[in-house]
């Protein structure tokens, strides 16, 4: 078997190819209530994927309000 400069595959013969895939890296996303309270559980977020943002689960403290 060889590979052309363009990328194509040459045999002599029936060959197989297999396609090979890895795991596209992960990321824990996590929330700080920057003074607020409450607990915004982790998220996890894949390479590539689309992420939304979990539900709002902070309170933010006397006085303030989140923007």
């Amino acid at each position: 078997m060889s590979v052309s400069a363009a990328g194509r595959v040459m045999t002599a013969a029936n060959a197989e190819i297999a396609t090979v895939f890895e795991k596209l890296p992960t990321y824990t996303v996590t929330f700080d209530a920057n003074g607020g309270t409450g607990v915004q559980e982790t998220a996890e977020a894949v390479q590539g994927d689309e992420f939304v943002l979990p539900l709002f689960e902070f309170d933010a403290p006397d006085h303030m309000k989140f923007r």
